[in-house]
């Protein structure tokens, strides 16, 4: 089963063999430590997401990409798919298209997806003095700290 999640690049992980890695360092391939030791998440894309020529809606490279990529100009078009993500002030508050290419038509607008990174402002949290703990309901075991690095550019701009 292929689960998504949307994290902050600087968000770490517990990566098995290696230890706490932040989002945009994981590799393809890398197991990330679950609340379940029969059931192991691995790291298949890490996809930033994308702004759009429409405000609050970011784009994401859809997995079909690399799925079909020998497929891409034989049988389908040769084209990048992505998913269109509506942003409101509690984060993604859903999927406006999914797996179409760009530009989308959205309330009769030509909607393109950029190569610039989607920023949106976020926050940190604590739970109950602890700083690790595990997220969704596969139970992925993250870090919550305050882990940004001054010189980054990959960090949102508030």
């Amino acid at each position: 089963m292929m689960v998504s999640n949307m994290v902050t690049p600087n968000h770490p992980f517990w990566v098995k063999g290696l230890g706490w890695t932040r989002l945009d360092e994981l590799k393809n391939g890398q197991i990330i430590e679950t609340h379940d030791p029969e059931i192991f998440a691995l790291v298949f894309m890490v996809n930033p997401l994308r702004k759009t020529t429409m405000t609050n809606v970011a784009g994401s490279y859809h997995p079909s990409n690399v799925f079909d990529a020998d497929k891409k100009g034989v049988s389908i078009e040769d084209v990048e798919y992505f998913s269109l993500y509506e942003f409101g002030d509690l984060g993604a508050s859903g999927v406006m298209e999914d797996n179409s290419p760009s530009p989308f038509i959205v309330n009769n607008q030509e909607v393109y997806v950029l190569a610039e990174a989607f920023r949106q402002k976020v926050y940190n949290f604590e739970v109950a003095d602890f700083h690790n703990y595990f997220v969704t309901k596969r139970g992925l075991w993250v870090h919550s700290t305050n882990c940004t690095d001054a010189s980054s550019d990959l960090l949102p701009k508030i």
